[in-house]
């Protein structure tokens, strides 16, 4: 009996150890990933690289390592689950249904929302962009609830209020209300920092590549028993990349000059940019969410508006100078990060019968 008490204990002290290094792994892909909106704008704006050009040019460079570990690795980690799949000739139709939904409608939404996301930051901060982001899981929650019949918690409204209040404050403390103080004495209209139609237009093209991006996810639980998520970044780096580099060469042939002409430390700029989001970022992402679920993966998303504020000063000097600004962020990381706990909760909740039953 003592063998085996100690057996259990050091299979708990392994899980937890495993629990543990998968959460710090976990918070750094969200941390990873809050570099996209700073890399995305520096290129554009300081180093004067068109937007669709610059992601197809990422595509490509990162496609390599997504091949490697599709074949490698992702496939041979579901190869078991899939062949079950397969297996079942009554589905076989269905089954294709949902590869040719998973390949075009994924790889169409993909497109659309890294193309607008990408062309977003070439308008406002990068710290805009990434606020507008953190709105992904409420309307993902509201589009699951009208296509999928999925229960809307109370918790969302209560979090989506309070992020919208958050979000305001910020808008404001950028706006020419709180602005007019560093007019000059002359009476000059001209505002310092404030707020301008650039910026707005930068954040409703944010808004609108968080909608694509939350209908992809759709997809993506809809065909998870059909693609892995391999499958899924790779058809991501052949329908952005293929089809900017079409569009790009039709219509923007001679923007694709910029690269024998960037500086060194762009080039650098570039490949960080590549090796920490489009490598690292995605497959770490992808991994976490095979350890810990998307609910518990999700829960650490907040924390991409640290390092974006961080990566933003440090490379654009773009920072929320006011007061009323870092008020409202605050108010926008705990509303989301109480929404995407709860969410979590609830699936432990219902996870947790389904597992008892199994043993």
């Amino acid at each position: 009996h003592l063998a085996i008490k100690k057996s259990k204990l050091s299979t708990t002290i392994s899980k937890s150890s495993q629990h543990t290094l998968h959460t710090c792994l976990s918070i750094i892909c969200h941390l990873i990933w809050g570099f996209h909106p700073v890399f995305s704008r520096y290129l554009q704006v300081e180093a004067g690289v068109n937007g669709l050009v610059m992601l197809a040019a990422t595509q490509w460079a990162s496609m390599p390592f997504v091949l490697y570990f599709m074949y490698f690795i992702d496939t041979k980690s579901n190869q078991n689950n899939y062949e079950q799949v397969q297996n079942d000739s009554g589905n076989q139709k269905k089954l294709w249904g949902k590869k040719v939904l998973c390949i075009f409608g994924f790889g169409l939404l993909m497109l659309l929302r890294e193309s607008s996301s990408v062309i977003s930051c070439n308008y406002t901060a990068a710290y805009n962009i990434q606020m507008i982001s953190q709105l992904g899981p409420f309307v993902m929650a509201l589009l699951s609830r009208v296509f999928l019949s999925e229960h809307i918690p109370m918790t969302l409204w209560c979090s989506l209020l309070f992020s919208t209040i958050g979000i305001q404050l910020v808008v404001i403390s950028q706006s020419n209300l709180l602005n007019n103080n560093n007019n000059d004495n002359n009476g000059s209209s001209e505002v310092s920092g404030g707020l301008t139609k650039s910026d707005i237009i930068g954040m409703f093209m944010q808004f609108v590549s968080t909608l694509f991006s939350s209908f992809a996810r759709l997809i993506v639980q809809i065909s998870s028993d059909v693609v892995t998520r391999g499958g899924l970044i790779f058809i991501q780096n052949v329908s952005i990349g293929v089809s900017l580099t079409i569009f790009t060469c039709l219509f923007y042939l001679s923007e694709w000059k910029v690269w024998t002409t960037i500086s060194a430390i762009d080039w650098v700029g570039f490949w960080l940019f590549i090796c920490s989001v489009w490598i690292v970022g995605d497959l770490l992402q992808m991994a976490c969410i095979r350890w810990l679920g998307s609910a518990e993966h999700a829960t650490y998303q907040p924390l991409r508006i640290i390092s974006t504020l961080i990566t933003s000063y440090l490379t654009l000097n773009e920072t929320i100078d006011s007061f009323i600004g870092w008020i409202g962020l605050f108010i926008l990381m705990f509303s989301i990060s109480f929404f995407l706990i709860d969410r979590a909760r609830r699936q432990k909740i219902i996870v947790s019968p389904i597992n008892q039953t199994d043993k």
